[in-house]
Parts: C-alpha cells; structure tokens; sequence
C-alpha cells in the first residue's frame, strides 16, 4: 500500500511484456476484426519522453513501472521511477434497451452504464473465479488481471454486451461521474499524449486477450478536449495508428469497438476502497437486455407458482366480480395468501424497498448543514454501509426474485383495492357480503410486514 492509498504489489515485467512485444512486432496487423477502427489513423500518439525523465509533478507510488488492475477493473498506469501515469477506469459498457427509452443524455447515461463492479456480480454466479472486491484486497497481481479478463469474456460472450456507445449521449453528458463517482471523468487529449511508449505497451499488455470480442481489450478510448469536443483516441504503442474521427453520422448509433474508460482526476484522493455508486437501472436494463437478446435466464427467475395462481385469482375478479362475493373463492384467496413462498417473496421485496429508500433519504440529507457534525457522520458511516449492501444486491435481485417480487407488490396494492371496493359497494345483492377483514388484514400484512392491530 503506498502512502496514496494505491493498493500495490511488485509485479514481474514478463506479466506484460511478451504481449506487449507481439503487439509491438505485429503493429497494425495485431488488431482483430473490431480493432481495426482504432489502428486506422491518431491525433494522439505516445510522448517521445525519455523512460528516466518522468515529469516532476508527477505522484511517486510504491509500485513498479507497468500497468496494475484493482478490484474494480482499474488500471494505475505507473511510470519510470515510479511515478503515477494515470489512473485508468475499466470500461463501462453500454446496456443497448437504454437508448431506446426517451429522456435527457444524463437519464439514458444513468441507465445505460453497466460498470466493472456490476458485470463482476453479474457474472460471479457462473463464472466463480471471479473475484468479488473483498476478495481481492488479497489477491496477487496475476490473479487481478486473470478476475478482469474473465469478466471481460463474460461481458461479451455470455450477456453479448458488445453494442458500444451512441457517441451522441456521451457527447452531450460525462457517464464516468455517474457511473462511477464524482472523482472521475472522460480522458482529455494531453493526458493521454502525456503517456510514452513504455507505458503504452503496459497498458496494451495488460489489456491483450485475443478471446475477447469486446472492449475491454480494445485500445481505442473516448476522450474529451478542454473545449467539450468529444473525439477517440488510440492507446496503441505503434505510433503509425490513429483513431478514426467521429463523423456527424454516427452520433446517434451505437459505435463499435470504442470503449468508454474514465480517469480518475489528479485532485481526488487515490483511495481504491472507495465504493462505486448503486445504480438502480442496472439491474431493469440487464433484464430487457437479456430479452432482446433471446438469452436463457437464470434458474433462480423461474417463476413463482402461487405467484402465477395469485395473478390467476386476480384477473378473474378484475374480469368477473361477482368472485369478490364468493365465500369459497375468498377462502382459496386466503390459501394462496398464507403460502410461504408468498411470504418470503413479500418479505425479500419489503426489505428491498426500504432499503433503497433509506438510501434515497440519507443521501438527500446527507451534508445537510443544520445537523450537528457528530449526526453527519452518522448518516455518512449509515450511507456507506447500505451502499455495499446494495452494490452487492443489485444485479442478484434482477437474476432471482427482484423482478418478481415488484410484480407481487403491484398484484398485492391490485387486490386490496379491488376487495376494499366490494366491501364498500352498496348495490343490492340477494346474498349478504361475505366477510373481508380477514383476507384484507393478510394483504396489508403482506405488504406492510406488520400484523393488523386486532
């Protein structure tokens, strides 16, 4: 751990230099089909510096010169004597169904971001050598890199995320804030012309798998200049590339093989234990994604038998209301009320609704200056520890019961109000009301989680 706060281990060159020397011999002819687009043409080329002339405001950090993943995917890029390059994000990838939904850049960029921390959940399940974050804070360098590249593999072959980005939205708003912290930000053009060809074939070392069908190998990045234009740029150490332009045409449709990576700004603390936003479209957009693309869903969404009977039972009365009134349709009601199953979907969607309000509430008020210092940092210390409860529930509840368990809570709020209205009618009937209190005291329960006061 250096004195910045960057988690280092000494790493032996070999870990990138045989790649980094194939891609140096091949040049151009080293890019696969995709990479073709970034070993076009570049504006950005490597800094003919000298490997023993680092610049003097550059950070010194414990580690040696190469390119080192952390737990979130991120590459700190470290320089001849020891000094920090810069610190490069994983790639967030693009979650296609995002841009069809109308909304301002900011919203569909919100959306639309499926960052390293949540494909790495996404992908645990059936990918198990992936490191979840707590598990890497003991991982070796080897083991780092061996976690990003099968997320990588997951990303692109398993969820087929290799759309890319509508240039248009990350034109007309920055997704790294928002996806992964105020501290970072799109590239800008002299940071990365700041990198000499060393530390490019670290980079392209690193990075270098040739299974990998989408970005996250790919050395082609967006930046931003200091006048907003948006442009690519190649990290490639073969000076002869250059990044194809961004053409007017394609600032609506998704462009492939460029990958949206972020720096983290010289002025934030370099502490990798910081943890990423909770992004709550992540987990809806992952489930559209999987539907346009026809892929198999997990065994654990199966649905929910008396869910799917409870729904039965509803759209019969919706249709037919004379089933409101029916004694023994009430009681196979009240049967499929006190199901476990039912229980436990109410419970898993009670306290996932709290919490997320919590966390909505807390991070409303979270600087709020009319509360004491000592109240402050309560609510931070509160807000920290629900933002890893639900960094690690996000993409878990949308493969298992989260999608169902919002659909119970519509079924639920549905039926409450449908008896609620039978018990109140005053139209005449030749039968007298059945009695409603005991299969509306069970819904309130299971929608509230506390019994009904007798």
């Amino acid at each position: 751990m250096s004195a910045l706060g960057i988690e280092t281990r000494p790493r032996s060159s070999q870990r990138w230099s045989a790649p980094a020397a194939r891609l140096a011999r091949g040049g151009a002819g080293l890019c696969g089909a995709w990479l073709a687009l970034s070993c076009a043409s570049s504006s950005v080329g490597p800094t003919p510096e000298r490997p023993d002339a680092p610049k003097p405001d550059a950070p010194l950090v414990a580690s040696q010169p190469g390119a080192w993943f952390d737990a979130y995917g991120n590459l700190t890029v470290v320089g001849a004597g020891r000094r920090l390059r810069l610190v490069l994000s994983a790639p967030i990838a693009a979650c296609s169904p995002a841009f069809q939904v109308a909304g301002s850049a900011a919203d569909v960029s919100a959306r639309a971001s499926l960052p390293f921390h949540i494909l790495n959940d996404a992908c645990r399940e059936q990918h198990p050598s992936i490191l979840l974050a707590e598990e890497s804070e003991t991982a070796s360098p080897s083991e780092l890199e061996r976690s990003y590249h099968e997320v990588a593999r997951c990303a692109s072959s398993d969820w087929r995320l290799t759309d890319g980005w509508v240039p248009g939205v990350v034109a007309a708003s920055d997704p790294c804030p928002l996806a992964l912290g105020p501290s970072w930000r799109l590239p800008r053009p002299a940071e990365l012309q700041g990198l000499n060809v060393d530390d490019r074939k670290a980079i392209a070392g690193a990075l270098f798998d040739p299974d990998e069908r989408a970005a996250f190998s790919g050395l082609l990045v967006y930046t931003r200049a200091e006048n907003s234009e948006l442009a690519l740029a190649t990290l490639s150490p073969n000076a002869a590339e250059v990044a194809p332009p961004l053409e007017q045409a394609r600032e609506s449709k998704p462009f492939f093989g460029a990958a949206l990576r972020c720096v983290r700004d010289a002025a934030s603390p370099l502490d990798n234990k910081v943890k990423p936003p909770v992004l709550t479209g992540a987990a809806e957009c992952l489930r559209a994604h999987r539907r346009a693309q026809g892929l198999p869903g997990n065994s654990a969404s199966l649905p929910f038998p008396e869910l799917q009977k409870l729904k039965a039972w509803t759209d019969l009365a919706t249709h037919t209301p004379l089933v409101t009134r029916s004694e023994p349709q009430l009681k196979e009601l009240l049967g499929l009320l006190a199901a476990p199953a039912l229980e436990e979907l109410a419970r898993k969607a009670r306290e996932e609704r709290a919490l997320t309000e919590r966390y909505a509430e807390l991070a409303e008020g979270l600087d709020d200056p009319a509360v004491a210092p000592a109240e402050r940092e309560r609510r931070h210390a509160e807000f920290d520890h629900l933002r890893k409860r639900l960094s690690g529930q996000i993409v878990q509840s949308a493969e298992a019961s989260g999608a169902q368990g919002t659909e119970l809570s519509a079924v639920l709020g549905h039926l409450e109000r449908l008896l609620q209205s039978a018990a109140t009618s005053k139209r005449a009937h030749k039968q007298p009301p059945p009695d409603y209190a005991p299969v509306l005291q069970r819904l309130r329960e299971l929608r509230s989680g506390k019994a009904a006061a007798p």
